[in-house]
């Protein structure tokens, strides 16, 4: 946005780490950074033409079906190999080459793939937007590109790419800055579309491509059928204080359950307070006024310092929301 009317001839839109082929590695804990195989970053600083973008998969429409460039999957023995020049789509299409080491640079099989609903859980989870304020793909596409996405769209993972300067204007300025102000509004789910969106912002792609479509009729695999399944964002630890405050939540109107072990004890709790009862009504022998004198009040046992009467030990409803919001005050200001 800063750059835009100030662009150099040619930019390069990198990952600012170490360049390295793939995405998913075959070694689970260690990803790729996008580069296809036989391909370097050179060949994108010394890229000539408007637009150089060697794509590494395609999806759907609504980005729930991909597949993936042999050249750019990992886990394949022996590695299909980019050809050079390096080209922006697969040698081979979706044939493939028996006689080119690793069936040569071809489309791989349809896999499922659902990234809005990845986008969608990891934006809910800044907690910036609610469920209802994101946006679809399919919305965000129209109003970026100006038409209804292709049967089938290719993109470049990880938005790895080399563009002139007319390339890059080819999108009024105006859609860029409503692009950053939703990131900037917490859309993450909006970078997602955009990576998969760059061949046709900058108006890449073949117009031939729009009526290109999926084999719905082939039985699809899971994600990723090529490799060893990478590992998956493991769901979000549980709290180390849930558990205090699930017991503490009863429903309106009702006391709290009591383990079995709790009720036996205050029921002979209530059995000795009744027969302490019946013992004080009985008359004593010798009593009388001077007995009474004498004796005074009935003694009972001395209370610990600072230990709370039983009527506070024993919360009926009301003394079981009280806990409750003092142990949220007190969870929340730790």
């Amino acid at each position: 946005m800063r750059n835009y009317d100030e662009l150099a001839d040619r930019t390069v839109f990198l990952h600012g780490k170490m360049p390295t082929c793939g995405f998913f590695l075959v070694d689970e804990h260690q990803m790729g950074n996008h580069l296809l195989t036989n391909v370097s970053v050179l060949d994108y600083l010394l890229a000539e033409g408007d637009l150089f973008m060697p794509l590494t998969g395609r999806a759907n429409h609504i980005l729930t079906l991909a597949s993936f460039r042999s050249t750019f999957a990992d886990g394949l023995a022996p590695r299909p190999r980019v050809s050079r020049p390096v080209s922006a789509y697969p040698r081979y299409g979706d044939a493939g080459n028996d006689a080119e080491e690793g069936g040569g640079d071809r489309w791989l099989e349809w896999e499922l793939n659902d990234l809005p609903k990845l986008a969608k859980e990891l934006t809910l989870k800044q907690g910036a937007l609610r469920a209802e304020e994101m946006l679809d793909f399919d919305a965000f596409f129209r109003r970026v590109v100006g038409r209804e996405p292709p049967a089938v769209l290719h993109f470049a993972q990880g938005a790895q790419f080399s563009a002139s300067r007319a390339t890059l204007r080819s999108t009024p300025k105006e859609t860029y800055r409503w692009i950053l102000e939703l990131v900037e509004a917490g859309h993450l789910e909006v970078t997602f579309y955009l990576e998969m969106s760059w061949l046709y912002v900058l108006h890449g792609a073949l117009e031939t491509e729009w009526d290109a479509s999926v084999d719905g009729d082939e039985e699809v695999p899971p994600h990723p059928s090529h490799h060893k399944p990478p590992l998956q964002p493991s769901a979000a630890p549980l709290d180390p204080l849930q558990p205090l405050l699930t017991p503490l939540r009863p429903s309106l109107g009702t006391s709290l359950p009591r383990p079995p072990r709790q009720i036996a004890r205050r029921a002979r709790g209530q059995r000795r307070r009744r027969r302490a009862g019946e013992r004080l009504a009985r008359p004593r022998r010798g009593a009388g006024p001077r007995a009474a004198a004498r004796d005074g009040p009935p003694r009972r046992r001395p209370r610990l310092l600072g230990a709370a009467p039983r009527a506070a030990r024993r919360p009926d409803a009301g003394g079981a929301a009280a806990m409750l919001g003092a142990a949220q005050h007190r969870l929340a200001a730790w």
